[in-house]
């Protein structure tokens, strides 16, 4: 198991880069733009396509990261009152059923963008590596998930999460 959660940490590290770099993309690109419109009076063309296809990986790769350093909110108002069993319970429960609901999603954007022939508008850059690329990206977050999944389940014997 601690080989496991090792490999799936490593994932979400390289997920958490692939987040950063597209970050970073994101702010030099909308920097050329801002600086083609004010220096010379042209902007870029198709400028908005790029960024939201860059997002979308933004979006999509910063999960499994924020997934691995449980960072996401957690609204524990309720859960705080009840005993360690049935919190870790609960936390199993749910994490089995996002686990499941992410391994659909996952499965489905695969399928999806093998048979994708979409193009954008105006710059005419194909969808499908990026679907691809936050399909893997969705699929590095169900790993995530499965990990916490597999050690809250263990922990309800444990009584510690």
């Amino acid at each position: 198991m601690k080989l496991f959660g090792k490999v799936i940490d490593k994932i979400c590290f390289v997920s958490g880069i692939v987040s950063a770099a597209s970050m970073a993309f994101i702010m030099l690109w909308m920097f050329y733009d801002l600086c083609r419109r004010i220096l010379l009076d042209a902007p870029m063309t198709g400028g908005y396509e790029v960024t939201c296809m860059v997002m979308s990986i933004l979006t999509f790769a910063s999960w499994s990261y924020t997934q691995s350093k449980h960072g996401h909110i957690h609204v524990t108002m309720f859960i705080n009152m009840m005993p360690n069993k049935a919190k870790n319970i609960l936390f199993a429960i749910t994490s089995w059923i996002s686990t499941f609901t992410l391994g659909m999603m996952t499965y489905a954007s695969f399928t999806y963008a093998i048979t994708m022939k979409k193009v954008s508008a105006m710059l005419l850059v194909p969808y499908k590596p990026f679907v691809f690329i936050m399909s893997i990206c969705a699929f590095a977050f169900a790993l995530a998930l499965l990990s916490d999944a597999v050690k809250a389940t263990l922990a309800i014997r444990n009584e510690e999460l």
